[in-house]
């Protein structure tokens, strides 16, 4: 990884809950007066931001490091791609974990969000060989 070992984990976990709740802030926007749902839409990324930061933080963590030591003994494992299925499914597993649904849609769209954290966490890590 590059000297600052932890930009890419705390940017991703910093991202992960505007990134969820995404869909909830269109949806708000899109479907109301957007002068009076903007403010509430704003409330909204707001909290996710501090709830998503706490909730996303381990994962992330333990997920770059895990990818960073697999990417220094098995060069497949610094591709993109492969951050990125580590990812969906790190997230879409501790989502099981809870809804025991495996085609439940907030499972696939938490897998999602695990997928985007990975790939933020894959952009600032760089190897040295």
């Amino acid at each position: 990884m590059r000297p600052d070992r932890v930009t890419g984990p705390l940017l991703a976990s910093f991202l992960a809950g505007p990134i969820c709740v995404s869909p909830l802030l269109v949806g708000l926007v899109w479907q109301g007066d957007v002068a009076r749902d903007l403010g509430g839409a704003l409330m909204v990324l707001f909290i996710a931001v501090f709830i998503g930061f706490v909730i996303a933080l381990l994962p992330n963590f333990a997920g770059s490091g895990a990818m960073v030591w697999a990417g220094r003994h098995w060069r497949p494992a610094r591709h993109w791609s492969s951050w990125t299925s580590a990812g969906f499914a790190l997230a879409w597993m501790l989502c099981f974990a809870f809804t025991h649904d495996p085609a439940s849609g907030g499972n696939m769209w938490l897998g999602l969000v695990g997928a985007s954290c990975a790939l933020i966490c894959r952009h600032f890590t760089l190897w040295e060989d």
